[in-house]
């Protein structure tokens, strides 16, 4: 008779235990957002400036922000909110990276008979 060619959905993502995805995939944005929080505290500053119509406008870019919030301000100004980004950052994708793939071997478990995920489902992980 015909031999029925076995499917595997091995990936990288199933060599790596949950705990190590879930605290990976919490860990990388947390430290991202150490780069991105001083574009983020630049972009609140020239917001509010925009609010006040006759102040006379401290920053013309969001670069020239930033240069003057660290030479006034130093670190400590251009990372001004990080704990909350880092939080709202870790938090976020905890469920979006992190419990993906464990969420998705409950519902398609690799050795089931049944075929393996849809397409849609597999891909979105990427």
């Amino acid at each position: 008779g015909k031999m029925k060619a076995s499917k595997t959905r091995e990936t990288v993502a199933d060599d790596i235990p949950t705990w190590a995805n879930i605290s990976i995939s919490t860990i990388s944005p947390v430290c991202a957002v150490l780069f991105s929080n001083p574009f983020d505290t630049a972009k609140v500053r020239l917001q509010l400036q925009g609010q006040d119509l006759h102040q006379n406008k401290v920053y013309k870019s969001s670069l020239d922000c930033i240069y003057k919030i660290a030479r006034s301000e130093g670190i400590k100004g251009l990372q001004q909110g990080i704990v909350p980004a880092m939080y709202r950052e870790g938090s976020k994708n905890i469920f979006r990276l992190g419990a993906f793939q464990p969420i998705l071997g409950i519902l398609h478990p690799p050795s089931s008979s049944e075929s393996s995920a849809p397409f849609w489902k597999r891909a979105n992980n990427k």
